[in-house]
């Protein structure tokens, strides 16, 4: 969660559920996306358990963003695949 923890903002909530609820501005379009993390899964995350297993509730796009600040429309945009591309890979290349 580098970007987060250092350009993000959060607010603590109790109830219904306890965790943090944080505001996250996209390095590519400005645009502030809302997060939610459970208070124990954040807890798994600070010590040591990776993003991917620790954040459970979270989508991929979700842990992406708290890394990198992309917000998922602008991870599309500037890292989208190629359709041909993709069925590429899984075919086995363009020769097959």
């Amino acid at each position: 969660m580098r970007y987060a923890d250092s350009c993000a903002t959060y607010v603590e909530q109790f109830m219904p559920v306890h965790g943090y609820r944080y505001s996250i501005p996209c390095v590519c379009c400005s645009e502030v996306t809302k997060v939610f993390i459970r208070a124990p899964e954040l807890y798994s995350y600070r010590q040591g358990t990776k993003i991917q297993t620790a954040l459970r509730s979270l989508s991929p796009e979700s842990c992406e963003l708290l890394m990198s600040g992309i917000c998922p429309t602008c991870w599309d945009k500037t890292f989208g695949e190629d359709e041909q591309h993709v069925e590429e890979c899984y075919d086995g290349g363009p020769d097959e």
